[in-house]
């Protein structure tokens, strides 16, 4: 039975996309190639909203289903997957804990304000959302608070070694993808000289021009059945086609402003937590596009 020994575990809208993809280019490094988000320690068998739920929110629900995603394992150094909702999930790390307690994790964190935008943009391409984002963050606080990082984060470090975690931010792969990727080769053991093609952007953010192909391309069953059929340079030029066709929508700077000083208090108490310095989040003045080179990465 094969197990991952480290595992992406968020946040949404942060890159993660884009990690899933670099890594899994790796010789060294396996990744399932036919699904990114597994989701397997979210699932809980004994709720029953859970056991209700399609198979493309939890589309592997039993040990023999999630080893089975690693069968291909062919004396890869690094074996893991990448599942963003695993941060948020109050469960998700102690069941990590349980079952790989010797995992390495690799967290990707994006400025809060950003992250929680771009997350809302994806509901509005989705057509689930139709709300202003002015309008959903004052009737949604229980969202907002889902998303704040001091606490998502502290359930990993109270169960696992600092040493098992990294952490790493949006900004930084944003503006220099290779050296942050080959730091995370180096934590998982990996070949570090090795270099990933770094040119493909990663669902990129915005609005659709033309909502139908939006969702025929972004289609979860279609994605998967893609990954797993498809050779990667098709799946590229449909990647290229989806891109081609997003407008970006600037978030308003007061709105921005407003929401960095909701989000103060918990960015210094996760700065105490990791030992890190997160000014990039209070500094960025490009933090506001969606249309960089790493897209936002769910």
């Amino acid at each position: 039975m094969t197990l991952p020994n480290f595992l992406v575990i968020g946040a949404h809208r942060s890159g993660t996309t884009s990690l899933y993809s670099y890594f899994g280019q790796h010789p060294q490094i396996y990744m399932p190639a036919w699904i990114k988000e597994a989701r397997f320690f979210c699932y809980d068998p004994d709720d029953p909203v859970h056991r209700a739920k399609s198979r493309a929110i939890f589309p592997v629900r039993t040990l023999e289903e999630y080893t089975a995603l690693f069968d291909e394992v062919r004396g890869q150094v690094a074996i893991g997957e990448a599942s963003p909702e695993y941060l948020r999930n109050s469960k998700a790390g102690a069941r990590i804990h349980q079952l790989i307690p010797h995992a390495r994790l690799i967290a990707s964190l994006r400025n809060p304000v950003d992250r929680a935008y771009s997350e809302y943009m994806m509901k509005v391409r989705s057509g689930n959302e139709l709300r202003s984002f002015e309008q959903v963050c004052r009737e949604e606080r229980e969202w907002l608070e889902r998303n704040l990082y001091f606490n998502n984060l502290q359930r990993y470090t109270a169960l696992f070694s600092r040493d098992q975690l990294k952490v790493i931010l949006f900004e930084e792969m944003r503006d220099t993808p290779l050296a942050v990727v080959q730091d995370c080769f180096r934590f998982l053991g990996v070949d570090d000289r090795f270099v990933p093609d770094i040119e493909r952007r990663h669902n990129t953010g915005g609005l659709p021009k033309n909502r139908m192909v939006y969702r025929l391309f972004s289609n979860s069953t279609l994605r998967r059945a893609a990954r797993k059929w498809l050779p990667e340079r098709v799946r590229t030029v449909v990647s290229r086609v989806k891109e081609r066709g997003m407008v970006s929508l600037p978030l308003a700077e007061e709105t921005r402003q407003r929401l960095m000083k909701y989000f103060a208090d918990d960015i210094g108490r996760l700065e105490e937590l990791l030992g890190m310095d997160l000014s990039i989040w209070r500094n960025d003045a490009k933090g506001a596009r969606e249309d960089r080179q790493h897209g936002d990465g769910v």
